[in-house]
């Protein structure tokens, strides 16, 4: 399975969309964005029956470095 992370800052705040299953995190830091989407995500499995039947996630950053 691989997710699709929007990514982006707003003032002092790191936020992070992911459309395919509706979720949104924020963060003072990209660390802490990425565990609060984590987090998210493990109760949006926990909630969603066909998402328990997939297989593992494990979350991956591939963000493009800026020239």
């Amino acid at each position: 399975m691989l997710l699709e992370l929007k990514i982006w800052k707003e003032g002092k705040k790191v936020l992070i969309r992911n459309d395919r299953y509706h979720i949104n995190t924020y963060g003072a830091t990209l660390e802490k964005a990425l565990q609060n989407f984590h987090d998210a995500f493990l109760l949006a499995v926990e909630d969603n029956k066909e998402l328990k039947e997939e297989k593992p996630v494990n979350l991956t950053l591939v963000m493009p470095i800026p020239n």
